[in-house]
């Protein structure tokens, strides 16, 4: 976590903590994290051969910061699982469309 501004760790740490909750097959003892331009790419690895990854874990990661996490996603590179999170700086200007803003407004009404 050197590369990370401190006004971003708190958030960060708490994204990894959720993953590891809703994913315990990882790894975060060997995740590495890369800053490019605007954007923390968290890259966990996934401990076990064999896993299930569903759907409702990755929304319930994304669904924690819809604003600064920009992209859930697992992937395969010299055949270790892993996931990847992106997390939108503090100082990148937020991108979101209508229906974001609706999809918001009727969550913070019920």
């Amino acid at each position: 976590m050197s590369n990370v501004t401190e006004s971003d760790k708190i958030l960060m740490q708490n994204i990894i903590h959720l993953v590891q909750d809703s994913i315990p097959e990882v790894n975060v003892t060997l995740m590495e994290i890369q800053k490019v331009n605007e954007i923390y790419n968290i890259r966990i690895p996934i401990s076990t051969r064999t896993f299930i990854l569903g759907l409702e874990q990755l929304r319930q990661i994304q669904a924690y910061s819809p604003a600064r996490i920009s992209d859930v996603c697992v992937g395969l590179s010299t055949e270790t699982p892993h996931v990847t999170v992106r997390v939108t700086t503090e100082t990148r200007p937020l991108i979101f469309s209508e229906t974001d803003v609706i999809r918001i407004f009727k969550r913070s009404r019920t």
